[in-house]
């Protein structure tokens, strides 16, 4: 990663071929970021994991974390019974 990095930053506007000791670097400074592209495995149901989410919280929390999980189940039922275009919209 880190030579990746190097020879980024090494990179210069060229116009002619001898001329690499007298043009600007392209890139005065880099940040790279790592992301975790692994996902972890949804072996987890959605109202199970609210309910240990719910323990000891008050009952007005409780409830509300029991409308937002019929309403995102209700929804996801209704974009897998949608046609793949509808969905590929939806996320656009």
């Amino acid at each position: 990663m880190a030579e990746l990095a190097r020879e980024v930053r090494q990179v210069k506007q060229r116009f002619q071929r001898d001329d690499a000791d007298q043009r600007p670097y392209l890139v005065r400074s880099l940040k790279v970021e790592l992301r975790n592209r692994d996902k972890p495995e949804r072996r987890d149901r959605l109202d199970e994991a609210f309910v240990v989410a719910a323990q000891g919280l008050t009952n007005e929390h409780q409830r509300a974390l029991r409308g937002l999980s019929k309403a995102l189940m209700r929804h996801w039922a209704r974009m897998r019974a949608s046609p793949p275009s509808k969905r590929a919209a939806w996320r656009h």
